[in-house]
């Protein structure tokens, strides 16, 4: 494509205090172009680029994704841009894919009353200074036309400025219309190629400062459905609806989204949103409802993106297709759909349960289906359910049918369409038994039970303080895996709990940062500040929202002489990882693992996986905990024995010339306890950090405490 430049000069906030210079930061992120500048201005937004044309509804884009000084922006219509900022304040868009070639842009910037009204002046083009009226304007405008520059300064200190070559301008007083804001717009258009060059400065013109952001995923911004009166924007065939509800539906389940994060998701059309007492239903389970009334199997592809995949689900129910069979749909597009939204599925986590549901029964005479229709869209369903290992097929419409596979009316309510109260105790009781099998323990579990009141306390931390007891905890500095740093500063302590964070940063090799907690200073045990053999230890933990992401949480005791390699006698030596979380991607499986003769060429490892336990991302606190005596190890969750060894005879002989030893039992040397957050490059799902990972997560630490006894 042949460039050209168009170039608008947008000198936008800086003040300070009288005298002193101007300080104009500029940073992208999710929310738009963030301007940081001294009071009374503070902070200001300045929208991302709305690019549409004459037809479309004027609205920023869908989809954002910021890397540093760059972001990728995408919109509904099919545009995709790209922002940089770059040195000085210049802003570069360039975009592509537009589907014409005569279309507008606009930004803006919203500017609150309270802290400009009678405070603060404006001026556009060569008009004289105007303060922006205490009263609100009974028409809302403040100016209108065409215009070069805005200027808004306060006392005893400059503000912003906003200067373009050509273009038409509204400054509004939006009290008229019930907000608490001043709004500034400008309106251009795009030529048919080319570039967009602008630049936000400084009052006075100088430049302003970039800042690096950090990488973000804006996930943060609200997908709207595509123009239904434009079927090249959906994915998928078939029929499209769209409802003025069904805005409001997602919306709100946008703004729920942090809350519903790990949750089992169940999607679907008005079968699935009026599942009210799901959570009710299942009590002991995580359980979000994502169905919008009226969705087609093509307006559920479109959104499993935006409304299903943001929430990381641990397992998806979905029911499909029944308004695809009231608008007279084509089977086959319909199980087209459904195989493409098994595919995004399986792209975003191979190993995710799925429950595929076949559609109820209908006869609904004001919503007449095809004959046959229903049933090769369910037999189709049970085909797809056979294909993959992953998929569970749950048979809908026989739970809610007789022997002769007619509709139970009962179950239904009057308008025969949708499931009553009774036809949800149906598919609750169906999918039950399904949740009973895929939750049930893949291992054995242990016959043992926990009884603290035979144990005595010896050893705890209660994380009472305001800072991490140095007489009982070191946090080393430490390059980890290669990809990531423990850093003390990552470490605080408040209401009673010690919380690890980890953060992305900008260094390309070692992109996590995160920190440790130890009772060692060193791995001599002439270091170590607090040391046991046998007993009991437990730490109450909240696992990181985002554990499912490339890094993961170790709660690990280093027993005896293990580090340096000096044998490989798992009684002389032995790290005990009583839990390692970077298996969770997989249903909520723990592993607890051995590590014996060191971390060279000896290393040698057995691992051990329990679960599924997928209640432990509920954001509450659980317990975690290790009974160790001379016989054996037995690791608890909950109080509830999970795993249990011996540890004799694990692991293997290694390569030719490098033998490594089989275990010979539990270590009888003394252990000391570290707290951690990991992260590398190979733990995680996707290994694709940037895009998974959220600028900031952190492990919440109630208690450890340590006891001797035996059970």
């Amino acid at each position: 494509m042949t460039m050209t430049k168009q170039a608008i000069s947008a000198a936008v906030l800086s003040l300070a205090a009288a005298g002193a210079a101007n300080a104009l930061e500029i940073t992208l992120d999710a929310g738009g172009i963030k301007l940081s500048a001294a009071e009374p201005i503070g902070v200001v937004r300045v929208s991302y680029p709305r690019i549409y044309d004459a037809a479309q509804k004027e609205e920023g884009p869908s989809k954002v994704y910021v890397t540093n000084r760059c972001a990728h922006l995408y919109y509904r219509n099919g545009t995709s841009a790209q922002l940089f900022a770059g040195d000085g304040g210049e802003m570069t868009l360039t975009y592509s894919n537009m589907p014409t070639g005569n279309m507008k842009i606009s930004h803006t910037i919203g500017l609150d009353s309270g802290r400009f009204a009678g405070k603060a002046k404006w001026s556009i083009a060569d008009s004289p200074e105007q303060v922006f009226p205490s009263e609100k304007k009974s028409d809302g405008f403040l100016f209108r036309g065409d215009a070069l520059k805005l200027r808004i300064s306060a006392d005893g200190s400059e503000g912003f400025g906003v200067d373009i070559p050509f273009g038409y301008q509204e400054l509004q007083d939006q009290r008229a219309w019930g907000l608490r804001t001043f709004r500034w717009n400008s309106f251009s258009h795009l030529p048919a190629e080319g570039k967009y060059v602008y630049h936000i400065v400084s009052a006075d013109g100088s430049k302003a400062s970039i800042c690096e952001g950090s990488v973000t995923s804006t996930e943060e911004i609200y997908v709207p459905y595509p123009d239904a009166g434009n079927e090249a924007l959906w994915p998928g065939k078939g029929p499209i609806r769209t409802f003025g509800w069904q805005d409001g539906i997602r919306r709100n389940y946008f703004n729920r989204r942090a809350a519903d994060e790990n949750a089992i998701v169940f999607v679907g059309d008005s079968l699935t949103e009026n599942w009210r007492t799901l959570a009710k239903d299942f009590p002991d389970l995580k359980v979000a409802n994502r169905g919008v009334g009226g969705d087609t199997s093509r307006g559920i592809l479109f959104r499993i993106e935006h409304d299903v995949l943001p929430l990381r689900p641990q397992v998806v129910v979905m029911c499909a297709g029944a308004n695809d069979l009231t608008a007279h749909g084509n089977p086959s597009d319909t199980l087209s759909n459904i195989e493409d939204i098994l595919a995004i599925l399986r792209k975003y986590n191979g190993k995710m349960p799925v429950v595929l549901c076949t559609i109820p029964p209908s006869s609904n005479p004001k919503a007449p289906l095809k004959p046959g229709a229903r049933d090769a869209v369910n037999n189709g369903i049970k085909e797809i359910a056979e294909k993959y290992g992953n998929i569970t097929l749950l048979d809908l419409s026989a739970a809610v049918s007789d022997e002769n596979g007619v509709q139970r009316l009962e179950l239904f309510s009057s308008d025969r369409l949708h499931l009553g109260p009774k036809g949800y105790v149906e598919w609750k009781a169906a999918l039950q038994k399904i949740f009973d099998k895929m939750f049930a323990p893949a291992t054995p579990v242990p016959d043992v039970k926990l009884d603290l009141s035979k144990f005595k306390l010896i050893w705890s931390d209660e994380f009472d303080g305001d800072s991490i007891d140095t007489n009982k905890w070191d946090m080393p500095t430490h390059i980890r895996q290669g990809a990531s740093r423990w850093n003390p500063e990552n470490v605080s302590v408040a209401d009673g709990k010690v919380t690890i964070k980890v953060k992305r940063t900008n260094d390309p090799v070692y992109r996590y940062e995160s920190a440790c907690i130890r009772t060692s200073r060193g791995y001599e045990p002439e270091d170590r500040l607090f040391g046991y053999k046998y007993g009991y230890i437990e730490a109450s933990l909240r696992l990181p929202r985002h554990i499912r992401t490339d890094y993961w949480v170790g709660f690990w005791l280093l027993a005896g002489d293990v580090v340096k390699g000096r044998n490989d006698d798992t009684r002389i030596g032995t790290e005990i990882d009583i839990i390692e979380t970077f298996d969770y991607w997989n249903l909520g499986y723990m592993k607890h693992t051995l590590h014996w003769g060191g971390y060279g060429k000896l290393h040698n490892a057995q691992g051990f996986r329990s679960g599924p336990h997928i209640r432990l991302l509920d954001d509450k606190f659980h317990t975690y905990g290790l009974y160790w005596d001379e016989n054996r190890y037995v690791f608890f969750i909950d109080g509830v024995a999970v795993c249990e060894t011996d540890a004799m005879n694990l692991g293997g002989s290694g390569k030719p010339g490098e033998p490594k030893s089989k275990s010979r039992g539990t270590c009888r040397g003394e252990a000391y306890i570290k707290l951690s957050i990991e992260g590398a490059p190979w733990c995680g799902p996707t290994s694709n950090w940037e895009k998974d990972m959220p600028e900031e997560d952190s492990l919440q630490c109630d208690y450890i405490r340590v006891y001797s006894g035996t059970l």
